[in-house]
């Protein structure tokens, strides 16, 4: 990795505190990549990116190719003998910085992953810029982050010595709530330091319809305004609220609220042939015998619990594996089946080694995931799992999938050690589109089931929420020769379609959401949950994305702990 710099470098957690100088909404073009020594002109084919929101969620991520970011900004003549630091911390790889044309730095790694909070800062030559006038600072990136839906992008021009004149701009919704029922919230504006600013305001709906626009004067250095909605704000969703403050500097904030959430509607409409399409699969399932085995994992075996690996026999003959955590102590336990997540293989144990709960936990490893990808294996990117044969009903990835978890239902009531009243089956993202598909065909046999923003799942209103699906699909579409039309796959797809399980579930279930996920959002796990009919409860985690930030899976386990009794 290296760093080419005009004056110098210097590494810190911590950003300044100094007003920023640069805008939040930046130019972005995939074309006009090529950054020259004067650099005003305005971007070719170019689109707009907002720095406070996730790449994903505005079309952009790791296929995406090299992209140049440009943003105009204004440097008053007064700043013309300050120190100024270039501020950059983005969920990408930084090919190139440029401020007005000279080359500042390059090859900065995307640290989101790794050193997420670290913010990098270039001290700026004064020749560089140009003061009472406008200057052009443009980015080449590439690799472009996912995130799950929040981000910590930034990239600010502040003095290098802190003022005292720091701006600042928030939103906040009525009674400092997120959910809301028949009206829509007041939007709350609280501006701090920013007398005479401008604060522009939008509401966008997580279909990326905008419905409201509006720009605020700021009238006083401690200012609160209240925004009603309630006209334009008025089906049941979820809706994203953006300010952004322009003063002396630039601020701004982002929060979503979601209004009538119970009310929410999946478009997926269950083809005829659901019902005998899963009755057939299950069937074939009941004609491979299980060969159940247990071998002891004595590296895993610690504290209260012993560990083993499991194999069973699945659909298409192929052997699954898990891991299986048991209580030392001689009796009839409670069980959980853990469902992985989109790629996930169970590769962290600690949990499972170090718990104390008195219950039995299987970790499973669906087919192509972890300890179970040695025959099926397809990857996670093209075709991937879920273009796995998209153009074949019988040959689909998770046909088969949702069948290791019925065999893993039916391992673990056939384990002595196992209470077959008392099991219980959660995860998150695509583990817990497997929650649902699980509980809802084994019905009486799961007890209970939590589950956090479900994959696959409504994948109608996914595709509409998460438009950068419908690339995925062409290009799984395209791996194949395109055997079928775009709308011919999604027929198919309805058959796995988790939501189309929610009705059939018979045990109590829980639901976690974070309203800031971009990749599994909201709207398609309250399509499930709207579905189903045995008694259920929600929580809203309001600053969540799809990484849980919050640890929503710790409230899951509790919710199964009650409900099970251990």
């Amino acid at each position: 990795m290296k760093y080419l710099l005009a004056a110098g470098l210097f590494f810190t957690c911590q950003a300044s505190l100094s007003q920023n100088l640069l805008p939040l909404v930046w130019q972005i073009s995939t074309s006009d990549t090529i950054v020259h020594s004067v650099d005003s002109d305005k971007l070719k084919d170019a689109g707009k990116v907002n720095l406070m929101l996730s790449w994903e969620r505005q079309g952009y991520f790791y296929r995406t190719g090299t992209c140049r970011l440009a943003a105009d900004f204004y440097m008053p003549a007064s700043y013309a003998d300050t120190a100024l630091a270039l501020n950059l911390r983005l969920p990408c790889h930084v090919k190139g910085l440029y401020v007005n044309g000279s080359f500042i730095g390059g090859d900065i790694a995307n640290q989101f992953w790794t050193k997420r909070d670290e913010v990098r800062h270039f001290t700026l030559d004064k020749q560089l810029l140009l003061p009472g006038s406008w200057n052009r600072i443009s980015i080449v990136a590439d690799e472009f982050s996912y995130t799950g839906g929040k981000t910590n992008s930034l990239c600010s021009l502040t003095p290098v010595r802190a003022g005292n004149d720091k701006e600042k701009v928030s939103l906040s919704f009525s009674g400092g709530a997120f959910v809301f029922h028949k009206d829509a919230p007041f939007i709350n504006i609280a501006s701090i330091g920013a007398k005479g600013s401008d604060a522009e305001v939008f509401i966008v709906n997580d279909l990326h319809d905008t419905l409201y626009h509006t720009n605020v004067a700021v009238t006083d250095n401690k200012q609160e305004l209240s925004l009603y909605v309630s006209h334009v704000i008025t089906e049941p969703g979820f809706y994203e609220c953006v300010v952004v403050q322009k003063g002396k500097g630039f601020t701004g904030d982002v929060k979503w609220f979601a209004l009538d959430p119970e009310k929410i509607k999946g478009n997926t409409q269950e083809p005829g042939k659901f019902t005998a399409y899963w009755k057939e699969t299950m069937q074939e399932l009941s004609g491979v015998k299980p060969d159940f085995r247990v071998k002891k994992c004595d590296s895993l075996s610690k504290g209260k619990r012993n560990a083993y690996i499991i194999e069973f026999t699945s659909l298409d003959s192929i052997t699954i594996r898990g891991y299986y955590f048991v209580p030392r102590t001689k009796q009839k336990y409670a069980a959980l089946l853990h469902l992985p997540g989109y790629g996930y293989g169970f590769n962290k144990l600690e949990s499972f080694v170090k718990s104390k709960e008195n219950v039995a936990e299987l970790a499973l490893c669906v087919r192509g995931h972890g300890i179970s990808a040695d025959v099926f294996n397809p990857g996670f990117d093209i075709p991937g799992v879920w273009g796995w044969n998209l153009h074949n009903e019988k040959q689909l990835a998770y046909r088969a999938i949702y069948m290791d978890c019925i065999r893993a239902i039916e391992f673990l009531r056939s384990r002595p050690e196992v209470d077959a009243k008392r099991i219980g089956v959660l995860g998150s993202s695509q583990g817990g589109g497997l929650t649902l598909a699980t509980a809802g065909l084994m019905q009486e046999k799961v007890k209970a089931c939590a589950y956090f923003d479900p994959f696959p799942c409504s994948i109608r209103d996914l595709v509409k929420v998460r438009k950068l699906c419908v690339d995925e699909w062409s290009s799984y579409l395209k791996y194949y020769n395109n055997p079928i039309s775009f709308d011919e796959a999604m027929d198919i797809q309805d058959l796995v379609d988790t939501r189309l399980m929610a009705s059939r579930i018979t045990c109590k279930a829980f639901y976690a959401t974070g309203l800031f996920d971009d990749d599994c959002p909201s709207r398609v796990g309250f399509a499930a949950y709207n579905a189903i009919k045995t008694p259920k409860k929600y929580r809203v985690y309001p600053a969540d994305g799809h990484l849980g930030e919050s640890s929503p899976y710790a409230d899951m386990m509790q919710f199964l702990k009650r409900e099970l009794h251990y």
